[in-house]
Formats: C-alpha cells, sequence, structure tokens
C-alpha cells in the first residue's frame, strides 16, 4: 500500500489548506466517526492486484465532504486533488512503498453522506506503486 506518499501530498498542499482543509483533515475509511472541520477528505483503499512481481495495481477512492450548501468547495478540492495525485510519479513515502504512477478513473456525482451528515463527491484513481529500494 502507498499510503504515506499520498498522505503526505494531500496533508501539505497550500492549495487544499487555501480552500479550508486543515492540516489533519485527511482520514482513512472507517477510521473516526465524526468529524468537526470541513471541508476533509476520507481515503478509501481497495484491493491490490499484484503485477510485474512486486508492483501492484490499487484503487484509491478519495471522497470530499463539506457542510450542506452547494458542491463548489468539493468541486475545487477534487480538482487540486486530481492534479497532485496524478503528478506523482516516483515518489517514496515513510512506509518503505513508492508510488510509481497514478491513474484518474472518474469522478461521482453529487452525493449525501449519511453517515458524516454532509454532501459529498468522490474520484476514484489507479495507484501503482513498488516497494522502495
Amino acid at each position: 500500500m502507498s499510503r504515506a506518499a499520498v498522505n503526505s501530498v494531500l496533508e501539505n498542499s497550500i492549495e487544499l489548506q487555501a480552500l479550508g482543509l486543515l492540516p489533519g483533515a485527511t482520514y482513512a475509511a472507517n477510521a473516526v466517526d465524526t468529524v468537526e472541520e470541513r471541508p476533509f477528505i476520507v481515503m478509501r483503499w481497495e484491493e491490490n492486484v499484484r503485477a510485474f512481481d512486486t508492483r501492484g495495481v490499487q484503487g484509491l477512492t478519495v471522497w470530499v465532504n463539506d457542510n450542506l450548501g452547494d458542491y463548489t468547495r468539493i468541486d475545487a478540492c477534487l480538482e487540486v486533488i486530481k492534479r497532485l495525485l496524478t503528478n506523482m510519479v516516483h515518489v517514496a513515502g515513510s512506509d518503505g512503498r513508492t508510488i510509481t504512477q497514478i491513474d484518474w478513473s472518474g469522478d461521482s456525482g453529487d452525493l449525501w453522506d449519511d453517515g458524516y451528515h454532509t454532501i459529498a463527491r468522490n474520484a476514484g484513481f489507479s495507484v501503482v506503486s513498488r516497494p522502495t529500494g
């Protein structure tokens, strides 16, 4: 899994911070029950399909949740996230994995999150990574 590099890029993005995303407002799916700050990001890592010996392709869905209203800030956050992630090429993370490439696979429509009581949208990605070293 390549969590560390992705988390670092999103957590340290000045552009996302300018849109109101606070440092520390990026969570793993099912890691928290309630989140007070808005907007916030939830990342859901999916199955890892191993290919080419130790490299693998893994699904990643990045959710952006915000207060009721319109989706303008969510849309802006998703555009930044898509650019940041798809520009990650050969980026080593502190977890011993290096991102080789990330491809965007599409966005969701406008959604309501029953758990967090927020509006939300998500973007899907395919992440190719390898062990660092």
